[in-house]
């Protein structure tokens, strides 16, 4: 298990995301509690865990004749495969590192929906789908049982969302202050 729990923190640091604590911060800066802060992370962290693990339980049933075919196909074949799936995915994280966001308008600040603080944390987790990290967590999840699933993808969901955790810490100690007041500049 140590092995499948590296594989999905190295996932995690392949799928790091900050957005969902740029997210949560500009809710803070608009006016947003200490619960708030807790139930978007919670919303977060819940709906990636429960696609992940749906996901990885539907591909272990898919993906047991295909490793089978798998398993045949001979090694000298594997090593350019693994070379240009290891080039692709620099090439990607160069890309990722060097794209850069563009700059939102500015807009009056309002009060806090709940319905937003539920809604965007899950179509933020749902996103996570089109990420590598997750899918290859989400496939490293298909050969174990639900509950290292599970633990596995909460384990990936700390490291790859570990600013948004760090931003609901900092608002459950009452720490934001000082970076609320910068956004609202």
């Amino acid at each position: 298990m140590a092995l499948y729990l590296s594989q999905m923190a190295a996932f995690g640091l392949v799928g790091f995301d900050p957005f969902g604590a740029i997210v949560m911060l500009a809710f803070i800066a608009g006016g947003a509690r200490r619960i708030h802060a807790v139930v978007f992370t919670s919303v977060n962290w819940l709906t990636i865990v429960v696609v992940g693990t749906a996901a990885s339980s539907v591909l272990g049933i898919v993906l047991d004749p295909v490793r089978h075919w798998l398993s045949s196909v001979p090694r000298r074949i594997w090593v350019p495969v693994e070379i240009v799936a290891a080039i692709a995915l620099v090439i990607w994280a160069i890309v990722r590192l060097r794209t850069g966001q563009a700059p939102e308008k500015q807009q009056k600040t309002r009060p806090v929906r709940l319905w937003l603080i539920i809604g965007i944390p899950a179509g933020l987790a749902l996103s996570m789908l089109a990420d590598p990290g997750f899918d290859g967590a989400v496939l490293a999840g298909a050969s174990h049982p639900i509950w290292w699933q599970l633990i596995g993808l909460s384990l990936w969901y700390l490291i790859a969302m570990s600013a948004l955790v760090v931003v609901c810490a900092a608002a459950i100690l009452g720490e934001t202050a000082p970076v609320s007041a910068w956004m609202r500049r």
